[in-house]
């Protein structure tokens, strides 16, 4: 599917936008890339509520499916740095709907946030000592 070409069919703001839009150059690619999408999300989920539900046993499955990709999300709120702040507001008051008292799910989003930052420290070392290159580019001869 394309969004240039659905673009004569959909409003015109909205066709506007979806005119600008890149075509898919390759279906498998794409599918590929949204299975791993969807996967990398599903860890944070599943990871979440493993935290939050050893915290407090009467989480469900469900709840944490709903509350922690709102989370995920949020975490992306420009005027923060890594989502500190919006990040614990969101298990405070979400989870806190759910049963959760306030400081069961400040704690969940500290040990949250904590194992976050370890495993992407941890990827930066790694990218670090073996950076990710194009080798199809090759350096001018100097």
């Amino acid at each position: 599917v394309c969004a240039p070409r659905l673009a004569p069919h959909l409003p015109e703001r909205i066709a506007r936008i979806a005119s600008l839009l890149p075509a898919i150059a390759s279906l498998p690619r794409f599918a590929l890339a949204l299975g791993m999408s969807v996967f990398t999300q599903l860890a944070g989920v599943v990871a979440g509520h493993l935290i939050v539900s050893s915290i407090d046993h009467h989480v469900s499955w469900g709840e944490s499916l709903v509350v922690l990709p709102l989370v995920n999300a949020a975490q992306f709120f420009p005027l923060t740095i890594g989502g500190a702040g919006v990040r614990e507001a969101g298990f405070v008051l979400l989870y806190g709907m759910c049963g959760v008292a306030k400081s069961d799910a400040l704690a969940g989003s500290l040990v949250f946030a904590t194992t976050l930052y370890v495993l992407n420290a941890a990827g930066g070392v790694l990218h670090a000592l073996r950076p990710l290159v194009d080798d199809t580019k090759q350096m001018p001869p100097a």
